[in-house]
């Protein structure tokens, strides 16, 4: 199984009150790899899966850079396994991430074992 299914499968199991599904999508290039929608509150929430690792660079696509670029006012997220660790950048982050990779601050960050899935799912609700 390629890394970033497992991240999408660690996700599906532990985030809470949602509907999660998986987008495949050869149509439109650089749609992010889930649509999330909460049931309290109602909202819909846009995910990119990556994983890196090795490295603190976070490769993505040009298509990938420009989708995160149009809707950077809307709630889209890149979701980050590297390691051990979870991190959670908006889409407004994107340049940064490309240009600095990890080394961009995170909305959210927390060890895998140690996992506060309650407090991810605030973060992608609220901001």
């Amino acid at each position: 199984m390629k890394p970033e299914a497992n991240l999408y499968k660690r996700i599906k199991e532990n985030l809470e009150n949602c509907t999660i599904t998986k987008i495949e999508n050869r149509g439109e290039l650089g749609v992010p790899d889930l649509i999330v929608g909460f049931n309290n509150p109602c909202r819909f929430v846009l995910i990119e899966l990556k994983v890196v690792s090795s490295g603190n660079k976070i490769r993505f696509s040009p298509h990938q850079i420009s989708f995160q670029m149009r809707h950077k006012k809307y709630p889209v997220y890149t979701v980050v396994q590297h390691k051990d660790n979870i991190l959670l950048y908006k889409a407004d982050s994107i340049l940064y991430l490309v240009d600095k990779g990890l080394k961009h601050e995170p909305l959210f960050s927390c060890e895998l074992n140690r996992m506060q899935w309650q407090m991810f799912r605030h973060y992608l609700i609220y901001n």
